[in-house]
Formats: structure tokens, C-alpha cells, sequence
């Protein structure tokens, strides 16, 4: 039950920046609401794990009061203008478009339906984001810890700080895909709004919103345990909060919510620095030449300082492990992603092919139509191991799989909409000039970023999504200056295209493909590996094996590879009904070996590499299957 906390605390804060807020708010408030919340997260976690305790009982104790700190604020300052605060609630939800914003509801709906009866089985939360949450709440801490798997410790954690939130309040993860979820509605909340300030009416807003909400990789990624949704809402915050700074010429408060959004954002995922830095650069360049005098500009560089230093400060926990580990705050320091001997060729290969892994149809010739021209334009380019991840192949398939998902219509959309937005300018004539530069901007520039320094992956698509959101603010606008009576057809496409995405997205299917519901069949514990089927009965016979020995074992070790799951072997021998081992990672050959310490060495080992000494201990097999071997540890009983 103590899970209720942390909905009651969101609910309690948006109430209270709502009623603060000076005229109706729904929507920044709500976006101001998850920023917060996200900071009051990121401060919990660092400050209890400083300790060693991050456990139900100091989150429930730090959830309830400021559930109750809050309740009472809240309570206070309504007695005095409840009459006001109503009228301001139901006089904006009147204003509402209803058509649009019940299209939206609904897919959103289905989403959480699908979130709440799906175990989080995506593939990079089964080797890392919720393995790593398994561990910090084993060790109640985040310091890093020995682990085969480095993604586990330098990437940015915020997700899964919010993640272990929930799965310790709950005791399980259940709820853990919810703050995906809540992500999406803050990226379609702070997308209506920026098209707030580029003048648009609220249908329009809304068809922004809609837009987003619509993006095939967001309603896939609405129900899982990804960060890319996450990460996305920070980026459009961050450009909000930064234009409406600006814009208000704000006394400094405004980039207070500015350094937030920034901070939060870098904490969630690498591709936030990407995709940031065009947004703070062209703000800051803009808006300092606008100022007509030096004092202006001092005081504006200096609340640009501010930014950073929050930015600096919310990620100087993650910043401060990651250096002293691996020497520098934000990689692990021989992580292959980034491009190597650029090129201007290699550039627009990865251009071309991170555009086109949207491109995906349902018609086969014209998949094959890009593919052939792709590779008549840039031929071995495409196989180039300096800008390619690994031995991903180049192909433009369609796919309704979380990792994989295109975004055919929307992007199609937003190119148009770059080329249309000049003449869309020139017809309004409404000052919106430099705001709809600045989306521009930060979608070309972003994606110009993307390609140059990362090397192109065959899931590329879904780390687009920041950009083609902003994109799709930007294609609003250029339909509402243009071509208004276009957003109703435009509208019952982006519905429709949407439908395979919502119910046949995999893992997680809502139908069979007979047409059959599927979401609620099948155990949870199935559904888990879902991503990795065959893994499954490999997984639990071996954690059955060490389950039948007499004694439960106080320790179980991972011997396993940097991409083999990690997190479901946390449920399948924590439900030792005896007494649930401790799990951590053996024989680790990277440089988080030097944090294992001198704990002992487990008894059993769970293994799916070669070898039978670990750390200096000597192993004997007493189970194995084509991948996973089972452990025991040689004692000196053993031995005679």
C-alpha cells in the first residue's frame, strides 16, 4: 500500500503549482509537476544511498511526509481560494477540444492497460535498467558494484532512480513501466505548450499533442521500461522553460526550471547532450544579441551560469562514481559508440541511414526501393566498422517491436515542415519567427549531431524521438499557417497508423496474430522473456537446480557475459521459499573487479561462460544445459 505515496505526492504538488500559478495551468503545471518530481527523486536516492539505505522503510517514511507536508499547504491555501481555484480548473477543461483530446485519452488509456498487465520485459531492462535497480536495492546504495554488465553503472541512471521508487514501495515491478507512461502525457502536456507560445489556438495545441502521443516508438515505449520517453519530456522542458525565460525577460526563477529540465535530461540518457546543446545554444546566442546593453547581457550570462550549475549539480552524484571508477563522468571509457575517423561521406551515410530506418512500410517494393538506393549511393559506407555498431546490418524493414519501430508518417511530416516553415513564417507575421527557428534548429542540428559523433545501430529510430517531437510542434505550426483544414485528415492518419502500433507492438501484443486478445495470457514469469524466449527454460531449470539443494544458499554468483540477462534471475531465485541469496556478480574481467572487496565467494555460481575458477576460487559443474552451467564451490572437504 505505501506505493500510494508516490502518486498522492505528484497529485499534491501539481495541485499546489497549479493553485500558485497566476492563471489557468493545467498543462505547466503538470510539466512543472514531473520536473519536480523528478528532482525530489534524484535528491532522495542520492541522499539515502549515502547511507546504505535505500529500503521501504526510509522511502515510505520520506513519501509520507511530504505527502503530508504538502497536503497540509495544499489544504491551507485552498480554504482561501477555492471558489477562484475551481473556477480556473473547469474553466480550462471547458476550453478543451474534446474530439482531439478524447483520441488522445484513449490511446493513453489502452497504453496503461497494456503498461500495468505487462511484466517490464524489454531487453535492455533485462541485462541493465532494471538489473541495475535489482542491485542498488540488494546493496541499498548506488555506489557501483563488480558487474560484467558496465552499462549497469556509467549510463545515466535517472529512470531507474524513479523506477526503484516504485518497485521498492510496491515490493515488486508491477508498476515499474509506469514512468514511461507519465512521460508520454508530459511530452504531449509540454509539446501543446510550446506550440502555446508559437500563438497557435488550442486546437491546434492539441493536434500537437496528438501528434506526439502518436508516434509509433512512443506508444511502443509507452508500456516499457526504456528511458527514451523520459528522456524526451526533459528535452521539450528544457526548450520550454528556456523560451519562456526569455520570452518574459523572467527576473531568474524561470531558469531555475530551465537548469532543472537540463540537469534531469543529461542524468536520463546520453543522447540528451545531443540534443540539448542546440537548444541551449541557440537561446543563449539568440537572446544575448537582443539585449541592448552590457548590463542586460551580464545579467543574462549569468543566469545561463545558473543553468549549469543546477544542470552540474542534480548529476554530480552519477558524475562523481563514474570518474572515479572509470575516469571520466560519463562513459566507461572504452565504450564503442562514438564515430571514429569521421568523415564527411561517413556523416552522410549515417544521416541517410538514421532517416530511413523510418521509412519502414508494409510494402515490400518500397522498402526495397530505398534499400537498392541506399546502397547505390554509398555502398560499403553502410558496412563502414568505424561508424557502424557492431556487425548491425543495414535494412529498412517494417516493424511493430519496441526496439524497432518507425515513425514513417511523422517524419515524412516534419521534413515538410522544415521546408514549408519559411513561408509559414512569412504568412503569419506574429513574431513566431525565432521560436519556430529555434525548433528548426534543434531538430537539424540535433540529428546532424546524432549522426557525426554516434555510430549508426539498427534501433536508431527510437533515440530519435526527442527530435521528431519537436518536429512535431514545428509541424503544427506550418499546417496552422498554411493549410489549417489539413490537421482533421492529417489527424484521422496519425489515429490510424497508429492502431498496428498500439496492439501488435512486441513484447508486449495486445492481439494474437488471429486477431485473438492476448495482453492478460501466459504467466508473468513467461512474459518476462518475452524478448528472449529460448532463454527461459535454460534460466529456470538452472535456478531450480540450485533451489533443490538441500540448504538454501546464503549467495549466488552471475558468471555471465556484457549483454546476457541479468534481472530475471532476481525473481527466479529471490522466490527460494527457504531464504532469498544474496546475487552478485563472479569472475568479472573488467574494472569494476577492484570494487568487489572481500566479501566471500558464493557457494553456487550461475554461469554462462567458460571456465571453472572465479576471483581465485575453484568451481566444480553439477548441472548444465547448452548455454547455462550451475556451479558449486570446492571446499577443502571436497578436495579430499
Amino acid at each position: 500500500m505505501l506505493i500510494v505515496l508516490v502518486p498522492l505526492f505528484f497529485f499534491l504538488l501539481w495541485l499546489y503549482l497549479f493553485e500558485r500559478a497566476g492563471r489557468a495551468e493545467i498543462r505547466l503545471s503538470f510539466v512543472k509537476t514531473l520536473v519536480l518530481g523528478f528532482v525530489v527523486v534524484t535528491f532522495a536516492t542520492e541522499f539515502f544511498s549515502l547511507f546504505g539505505l535505500l529500503n521501504v522503510y526510509t522511502f515510505g517514511g520520506f513519501w509520507l511526509a511530504g505527502s503530508v507536508l504538502l497536503a497540509a499547504v495544499v489544504s491551507g491555501h485552498l480554504r482561501q481560494t477555492a471558489l477562484t481555484f475551481w473556477e480556473r480548473m473547469i474553466s480550462q477543461l471547458k476550453s478543451a477540444p474534446y474530439l482531439v483530446t478524447a483520441g488522445v485519452g484513449v490511446l493513453l488509456l489502452i497504453i496503461f492497460v497494456i503498461a500495468v498487465a505487462s511484466p517490464p520485459n524489454t531487453y535492455d531492462s533485462q541485462t541493465y535498467h532494471l538489473a541495475r535497480v535489482a542491485h542498488w536495492t540488494q546493496n541499498g546504495s548506488v555506489a557501483h558494484y563488480p558487474t560484467a554488465i558496465l552499462r549497469q553503472l556509467y549510463q545515466p541512471p535517472l529512470a531507474e532512480f524513479a523506477a526503484l521508487h516504485l518497485q521498492i514501495l510496491s515490493g515488486g515491478d508491477h508498476v515499474a513501466n509506469i514512468v514511461q507512461w507519465v512521460s508520454l502525457i508530459g511530452c504531449a502536456a509540454a509539446a501543446s505548450l510550446i506550440a502555446r507560445e508559437l500563438g497557435l489556438e488550442l486546437k491546434m495545441q492539441a493536434f500537437a499533442a496528438a501528434l506526439v502521443v502518436t508516434l509509433p516508438g512512443a506508444i511502443v515505449q509507452g508500456s516499457s521500461t526504456q528511458n527514451d520517453l523520459v528522456a524526451s519530456l526533459l528535452t521539450l522542458a528544457f526548450f520550454l522553460f528556456f523560451l519562456l525565460s526569455v520570452r518574459s525577460d523572467d527576473p531568474g526563477f524561470g531558469y531555475l526550471w530551465t537548469g532543472a529540465a537540463l540537469g534531469l535530461a543529461l542524468l536520463t540518457k546520453g543522447t540528451s547532450y545531443l540534443y540539448c546543446f542546440p537548444v541551449g545554444a541557440f537561446f543563449s546566442v539568440v537572446h544575448f544579441f537582443t539585449l541592448t546593453d552590457g548590463a542586460s547581457r551580464i545579467r543574462f550570462g549569468r543566469r545561463v551560469a545558473i543553468v549549469i550549475v543546477i544542470a552540474l549539480a542534480l548529476n554530480f552524484g552519477h558524475f562523481a562514481r563514474n570518474f572515479s571508477l572509470f575516469g571520466t563522468p560519463v562513459t566507461s571509457g572504452d565504450d564503442e559508440v562514438r564515430n571514429k575517423n569521421v568523415t564527411a561521406q561517413m556523416v552522410l551515410a549515417n544521416a541517410a541511414r538514421n532517416y530511413a530506418v523510418n521509412l519502414g512500410t508494409s510494402s515490400v517494393t518500397l522498402r526495397n526501393a530505398i534499400e537498392g538506393a541506399m546502397k547505390r549511393v554509398f555502398g560499403a559506407e553502410l558496412k563502414n566498422p568505424n561508424s557502424t555498431w557492431l556487425d548491425n546490418e543495414f535494412k529498412v524493414e517494417f516493424s511493430a517491436h519496441e526496439d524497432l519501430a518507425g515513425n514513417f508518417l511523422h517524419i515524412v511530416l516534419v521534413t515538410l515542415a522544415l521546408f514549408l516553415a519559411f513561408f509559414a513564417v512569412r504568412r503569419a507575421r506574429d513574431g513566431s519567427g525565432v521560436i519556430v527557428a529555434g525548433l528548426a534548429f534543434t531538430v537539424v542540428f540535433g540529428f546532424f549531431l546524432f549522426s557525426a559523433l554516434l555510430k549508426w545501430q539498427i534501433w536508431s529510430a527510437r533515440l530519435q524521438l526527442p527530435l521528431l517531437m519537436l518536429g512535431s510542434v514545428l509541424v503544427a505550426y506550418t499546417v496552422a499557417k498554411l493549410l489549417p483544414r489539413a490537421a482533421y485528415v492529417l489527424l484521422a492518419l496519425a489515429f490510424a497508423s497508429a492502431i498496428p502500433f498500439l496492439l501488435f507492438a512486441a513484447p508486449r501484443r495486445v492481439l494474437g496474430d488471429n486477431g485473438r486478445f492476448v495482453l492478460f495470457d501466459g504467466e508473468r514469469r513467461h512474459k518476462l522473456f518475452k524478448n528472449l524466449p529460448d532463454a527461459e527454460p535454460l534460466y529456470s531449470a538452472a535456478a531450480e537446480a540450485i533451489k533443490q539443494q538441500p540448504v538454501a544458499p546464503e549467495a549466488v554468483g552471475l558468471h555471465i557475459d556484457y549483454n546476457d540477462f541479468d534481472y530475471p534471475l532476481w525473481g527466479l531465485l529471490k522466490d527460494d521459499p527457504r531464504s532469498p541469496p544474496l546475487i552478485f556478480h563472479v569472475g568479472v574481467t573488467n574494472v569494476s573487479k577492484r570494487l568487489a572487496g572481500s566479501r566471500p565467494a558464493p557457494e553456487f555460481v550461475i554461469s554462462t561462460l567458460t571456465g571453472t575458477s572465479m576471483d581465485g576460487v575453484q568451481y566444480r559443474e553439477i548441472w548444465k544445459n547448452d548455454v547455462v552451467r550451475v556451479l558449486r564451490r570446492v571446499d577443502d572437504a571436497d578436495r579430499q
